[in-house]
């Protein structure tokens, strides 16, 4: 079902959470609203399910107007026909696997043939087919978080609501989960909307992203362009995008604040207007041992400052030469492995490097509590 958010406005006291909020998600689609604690997304996720009510504007799913401040329409939540899942699994311990997912539709009166079936199809779908009878207190946090998704599911929703569902599981099971959601989605064609503040999680599980901040989206894009291609400097850090150094543009070059730095820009870097940085992607930079030359363009002198061995990845942090310290992130078998201390260059191709907008200043400070590189 598609779900269109008119002119949303909500305000606690007076504070105020969104105004003038749009977003239209298409039949289907999987969006994840991305943003920092108190930007505004999970209060979005609870107006449409109907658990906070909006001052103004609309919230329409397919052809049904299920909120409207102006024609005072507001459906109650168990009436909207949508699916929530929650950071928390509200699993009852005391209850079975079978019992804690047929739970909603006994509540709707459902026929007792119907529930064993639905129960039956949605523990296949999620895997815990073998634990229906399975008491939900002998079971691990990612089989809990299955059995929390099944009894959504089980009520056959429009639209399924995911606020940050993997929040409380460790760093293996989330990445395990993550594809077996994104896999449940599209086999299913099921509108989801997933709130998180992992840019890892959101990349992973998107169709498109909404990146938000104090109540506005500030870019609306997929996973690949909202990555490639940041609206601004602190929408690259909450990315986790590193490297990103305060410059002047100077023809086709930039130079980086307080330092000796001149980068070679591409010929479609842009120009914004006012404050700018320069941004070189840690996966961007090569780091060889030192060699007296010649250089290309965007070759630097530095020395290693740190060398840290992360599997398949090292990920080195290089003062230049020149003033600035980089972070760089090398394949394992593109060379030897460096140490501190090691002198080396640093490249980085022109195609490679982006100019952007700098709104430090004007913009809260954005931090990701997952930060990493997305290869």
């Amino acid at each position: 079902m598609r779900i269109s958010l008119d002119n949303l406005t909500m305000r606690y006291g007076d504070n105020t959470v969104f105004d003038g909020l749009n977003l239209d998600i298409a039949d289907g689609e999987s969006l994840v609203l991305l943003g920092p604690s108190g930007c505004g997304k999970t209060s979005t996720m609870r107006c449409v399910a109907g658990l906070e009510e909006p001052g103004a504007g609309s919230i329409t799913i397919g052809d049904r107007t299920i909120f409207s401040a102006a024609d005072g329409i507001n459906v109650a939540p168990h009436r909207r026909n949508v699916g929530m899942v929650f950071q928390s699994y509200a699993v009852w311990p005391h209850k079975t696997v079978f019992e804690n997912v047929a739970f909603s539709l006994r509540r709707q009166r459902v026929g007792a043939d119907r529930i064993r079936e639905r129960v039956r199809q949605v523990l296949e779908l999620v895997g815990l087919a073998e634990m229906a009878d399975r008491g939900a207190s002998l079971l691990s946090g990612g089989q809990m978080q299955r059995v929390a998704l099944a009894r959504s599911l089980a009520m056959r929703p429009s639209v399924l609501l995911l606020d940050e569902p993997l929040s409380n599981l460790d760093a293996r099971l989330r990445e395990r989960l993550r594809l077996e959601l994104r896999e449940l989605q599209l086999a299913l064609g099921l509108t989801t909307v997933y709130v998180t503040h992992d840019q890892v999680e959101a990349f992973a599980l998107a169709d498109r992203i909404a990146l938000m901040q104090d109540g506005k989206i500030l870019q609306l894009g997929s996973p690949e362009d909202i990555y490639a291609h940041p609206a601004t400097t602190s929408l690259a850090r909450f990315l986790g995008v590193g490297n990103i150094l305060s410059c002047t543009l100077d023809g086709g070059g930039a130079h980086v604040a307080d330092s000796d730095l001149i980068v070679e820009l591409p010929a479609s870097a842009g120009t914004p207007t006012g404050k700018t940085s320069v941004c070189m992607r840690s996966e961007d930079l090569a780091v060889a041992p030192w060699s007296d030359g010649p250089h290309g363009s965007n070759t630097w002198a530095g020395s290693i400052v740190v060398s840290s061995f992360q599997g398949a990845l090292i990920r080195y942090r290089v003062t230049l030469d020149a003033g600035p310290t980089v972070d760089a992130v090398t394949a394992r078998r593109a060379g030897p492995t460096l140490r501190a201390g090691d002198r080396v260059t640093v490249t980085c191709a022109v195609e490679a490097v982006q100019v952007l907008a700098d709104d430090s200043e004007l913009a809260p400070a954005a931090t990701s509590l997952d930060a990493e590189v997305v290869a």
